[in-house]
């Protein structure tokens, strides 16, 4: 899995819609730059923002970035953004992909409470082996927050001997939705 496939979707297709209401269905999505703070570590949000409020005022607001693999699925990530005093949302953590934006959903009823969140996957065809990938990946969330790796942010290290089978599957799938899809 040498490129990240998932990407920030470039519009709020019917699709998009229709999945983000399905998490968070008072709220629609909308595109924020990530303007990374000086302090912030790299997919570390909860701690970058809740610092960035205690040390500038303003909240924290809990939500959802959108990522979509072209018809292949689309996906949430729990996620946090720091609101300054105007009401104006903003990304503050850097994501480690090079991306100069992303699609945020709010969602009012979900807050972070110290453990890892899996996150939310949909097919986006009628495809098993996208199914075996969805599933391969909710299986490796649950491996990896395993005991005292429930409450770990960022790059996480794998355990080898029981998530290797899983990741070698997870490679495997992958190489063969990039080909059957022509990615």
């Amino acid at each position: 899995m040498d490129k990240i496939q998932t990407q920030v979707p470039e519009s709020t297709s019917p699709e998009v819609i229709a999945f983000c209401k399905e998490i968070s269905p008072s709220r629609k999505p909308i595109y924020l730059k990530i303007k990374k703070e000086a302090s912030a570590t790299t997919l570390n949000c909860f701690d970058n923002v809740q610092n960035k409020a205690n040390q500038n005022g303003g909240k924290v607001r809990f939500g959802w970035i959108i990522w979509e693999w072209k018809d292949i699925m689309i996906e949430a990530e729990f996620h946090a953004v720091w609101m300054d005093s105007n009401g104006q949302l903003v990304d503050i953590t850097p994501n480690g992909y090079g991306f100069k934006r992303i699609l945020f959903l709010i969602d009012d009823n979900k807050i972070y409470e110290g453990e890892q969140v899996n996150n939310i996957r949909k097919a986006l065809s009628d495809d098993p082996l996208i199914d075996e990938y969805i599933k391969l990946n909710d299986k490796l969330f649950c491996l990896m927050n395993i005991g005292m790796y429930q409450d770990r942010y960022g790059e996480v290290e794998l355990n080898p001997h029981m998530q290797a089978p899983v990741v070698e599957k997870l490679k495997e799938i992958y190489k063969e939705l990039c080909t059957k899809y022509s990615v």
